[in-house]
């Protein structure tokens, strides 16, 4: 069974499907690797500085595919359940798949100190768009238009920051004296920027209890990045061993969040094929289920022909085909009440049933009988002149007439009134099953066991 939301709707995004404890257990071990890794490393901080354009450039590409990935998803995440929030989080991490490849092209450019400064707005921004998230959360929106139209606009927002923040470095716009200090030379700085990132670390640890599956890799996320801010900060004259041992570990926290969206997908997409299955199953089922009361419905249980509601089914589909080529017969047992009231309604039932028997007996093979009513019978005869009409009426009054029907220990004659009408050009069926209900009244009043046409 696939989780649902509090309105009993199943959940369809990340943003709402609630992890497993497997998942759970390995995020946990995750986080306290990069903690242990992070300690072990920081006290080499600053004695070596391994920095080179091929470390620079491998780990941009890495990332930005798996940001760029990141961000797709969430963004068409975002298209379905309607969430700005998480339209914001998706244009964080296409906004930072720009700051990383810029770093990456320009930095021969923009030198150590530009690089720094676009490491520290980098961080800064991305860790704005994962506290946007985090401090309101993701609450279903529903499926209607409401707030669709949001998404978009706040989703090219958010990525256009990051571009922004990419400009404003590679452009040279940031003062001189901005460009030419050491990063992080006071101590409000450094604390500044650990405070920011560990910010959205602290509020979704605090709600991973009821926490989705994006909230629990975006917290392993972010506890690797505030990894590698730690690391950075233990030098800021001579980070270079910090910044690539954090980079490692940022681009590890980046894979496996890739990692699991592919397997929270797939676990989403398998869901998908099971409960279409399920729905095929019960669609199969539903259709057998609706076949079987139609039978029910056309099909008069009591005497074994067509119900009134199959027999005019049957009428107008075959006046359908050939309307000047349908005739019908009215079918009424003389006498009937009385034979019921003598023997009872189930002697009267008997007899019904036998009268069906006999009329179905006398029929072609094309022909069709109904139950119209009580102890009338209509008899459909497509392709039948009016003397093919005439002459099976002849038939079902002469299988009465010559044979009693047993009910217990009496012997029951019974015999009908037949009306008989053929169809006409322009005429409907009902039409029709007036004309021949007019030429029984005639058989009856011409003193029953008689045949009429109307």
């Amino acid at each position: 069974m696939g989780q649902t939301d509090r309105t009993g709707r199943p959940v369809a995004t990340l943003a709402e499907l609630r992890p497993t404890r497997t998942a759970r257990a390995l995020a946990g071990v995750f986080a306290v690797g990069l903690v242990g890794v992070s300690l072990a490393v920081a006290p080499a901080a600053g004695r070596v500085e391994p920095i080179t354009r091929g470390l620079v450039v491998t780990t941009a590409v890495i990332i930005t595919l798996a940001d760029l990935f990141t961000g797709y998803l969430l963004w068409v995440q975002a298209r379905v359940i309607h969430a700005t929030r998480l339209a914001v989080l998706g244009g964080a991490y296409v906004g930072t798949s720009f700051l990383v490849t810029g770093n990456a092209l320009l930095f021969r450019h923009i030198g150590a100190d530009g690089a720094a400064w676009l490491w520290l707005f980098w961080h800064a921004y991305f860790t704005g768009g994962v506290i946007a998230y985090a401090a309101t959360g993701v609450r279903r929106a529903g499926r209607g238009p409401t707030g669709a139209g949001h998404v978009g606009p706040v989703f090219a927002a958010s990525a256009a920051l990051g571009l922004l923040v990419l400009g404003f470095v590679a452009t040279g716009l940031l003062p001189a004296v901005m460009r030419r200090a050491t990063l992080f030379l006071s101590p409000w700085g450094k604390a500044s920027l650990f405070i920011w990132t560990l910010t959205p670390v602290l509020i979704l640890a605090a709600r991973q209890r009821t926490g989705t599956v994006l909230d629990l890799w975006l917290l392993v996320t972010m506890i690797g990045m505030l990894c590698e801010v730690g690391l950075v900060l233990t030098d800021p004259v001579r980070y270079g061993y910090g910044w690539s041992v954090a980079r490692g570990l940022s681009l590890v926290a980046a894979l496996t969040v890739f990692g699991a969206f592919f397997y929270e997908m797939n676990r989403i997409y398998v869901r998908l094929l099971r409960a279409q299955e399920h729905l095929a199953d019960a669609h199969v089922d539903l259709l057998a289920a609706n076949t079987q009361l139609s039978l029910m419905l056309d099909h008069d249980e009591l005497t074994q022909v067509l119900s009134r509601r199959g027999l005019l089914r049957t009428l107008r589909e075959c006046m359908a085909q050939g309307a000047q080529s349908v005739a019908v017969l009215m079918v009424d047992l003389d006498r009937f009440k009385q034979i019921n009231d003598r023997l009872g309604h189930l002697g009267g039932d008997l007899v019904l049933r036998e009268v069906g028997r006999r009329i179905k007996g006398a029929l072609r093979a094309t022909d069709v009988v109904g139950r119209y009513g009580g102890d009338e019978f209509v008899v459909v005869l497509p392709q039948a002149t009016r003397d093919n009409a005439r002459a099976v009426a002849g038939k079902i009054v002469s299988s009465l007439r010559r044979q009693p029907i047993r009910v217990g220990s009496e012997d029951v004659v019974v015999t009908a009134s037949i009306g008989v009408a053929d169809a006409q050009a322009g005429e409907g069926a009902e039409d029709l099953l007036r004309r021949a209900d007019e030429a029984l009244y005639q058989a009856k009043e011409g003193g029953r066991d008689d045949i009429a046409h109307g």
